[in-house]
């Protein structure tokens, strides 16, 4: 059996991704098709114990290919992969979309963050940590005021509620199930149940959810937008 993770940056993927590889029944790959670079091509448990820089290389010369030769055929039943939005609006893995959607065994786990504030504000800290954004404090301190401001939050928050729909309907007819990141939190039990009933594994060799969660607890009391009336909706969005 096949599946693919598909969410949001800064949603929990990551940890989802990480519960699911600690499973002895899945091998749980994890950005294999981001744009510059493969992140977390899972060695455990493939077939093809491939370095990072192999997997990359081998997917640049022949993205079809890497996807049906070494991301899909594992030594265990259950395998897939994490896709973020980002990555599946990319035209040039379009043929590996393509063998994905003819494939309806293809199941379909739609990671979704209802406070999309916090998954915003997650992913501009994330860029204040990286890139150029830290090599000058006015920098630094320009980039953090254009971001927060409410109509470039209200602009992010609406074009992922636009991909949540449009992957939905993409992936129309393929068996699927939609998991959210603080559902998963606060009900770690049955929402890792669910997702083991849907892979048709073990649900009682689960790994226990980790004791501070990566994405959890994130602060918004220095931004500025937060009480803003127009993103009231976005604290919750179901």
């Amino acid at each position: 059996m096949n599946f693919i993770i598909i969410a949001p940056a800064r949603s929990g993927s990551t940890l989802l991704r990480n519960l699911l590889n600690k499973h002895p029944q899945i091998c749980c790959h994890g950005e294999v098709f981001a744009e510059n670079r493969v992140f977390s091509f899972s060695r455990k448990k493939n077939i093809h114990r491939l370095t990072l820089r192999e997997a990359f290389n081998l997917r640049q010369a022949n993205k079809l290919n890497f996807f049906n030769k070494y991301v899909v055929p594992t030594s265990i039943a259950v395998s897939g992969f994490k896709l973020l939005y980002t990555q599946l609006f990319n035209l040039d893995f379009a043929p590996v979309l393509n063998a994905i959607l003819e494939s309806k065994d293809f199941r379909v786990i739609l990671l979704w963050r209802r406070n999309l504030i916090a998954r915003y504000i997650s992913q501009v800290r994330l860029k204040m940590k990286v890139g150029k954004t830290t090599t000058r404090s006015k920098r630094r301190d320009g980039y953090l005021n254009s971001a927060m401001l409410p109509l470039e939050v209200e602009r992010s928050c609406l074009i992922n509620i636009a991909a949540r729909d449009w992957a939905k309907i993409v992936f129309h007819g393929h068996p699927s199930i939609e998991i959210c990141y603080e559902d998963l939190i606060s009900a770690y039990a049955v929402e890792s149940e669910r997702l083991c009933e849907f892979l048709g594994v073990d649900p009682n060799l689960m790994p226990k959810l980790p004791a501070k969660p990566e994405g959890a607890g994130v602060r918004s009391d220095n931004i500025k937008c937060q009480n803003d009336g127009r993103l009231k909706e976005f604290w919750d969005y179901k």
